[in-house]
């Protein structure tokens, strides 16, 4: 009989433990993923400001190059419009990533101020 309780708390304290370390499994898999979808969520939003900023600026161009130019020819604008096109991604990217470990911290932290 006795080793019929040993075993049960045995199992009893294995199961917990085994538990525990699920739900902080969890909630570390659940953190990866709300974070990664917030930096997605920045990289879309800064293609979207990039897209506006772009077909603004084209417009002015298209009205008067000389003018709007800035003494650069259509090449030079093509290697700005690189060179800003990975500022703008890089920037969603960090922006979001780091929205995504603030609001997690809002939202889940049992630390948060009140």
């Amino acid at each position: 009989m006795h080793i019929f309780i040993i075993a049960y708390l045995w199992y009893n304290a294995i199961n917990s433990t085994i538990g525990i370390c699920i739900d902080i499994f969890m909630l570390k898999l659940k953190k990866i993923i709300y974070v990664a979808l917030f930096t997605l969520l920045g990289i879309l939003a800064s293609f979207i400001l990039h897209a506006i900023a772009e077909i603004w600026y084209i417009g002015l161009l298209a009205l008067d190059f000389k003018k709007y130019s800035m003494g650069l020819s259509w090449a030079n604008l093509y290697i700005a419009h690189y060179a800003l096109s990975l500022l703008f991604l890089l920037g969603g990217f960090v922006a979001g990533f780091f929205q995504g470990l603030f609001w997690w911290t809002v939202i889940y932290s049992k630390k948060r101020k009140h």
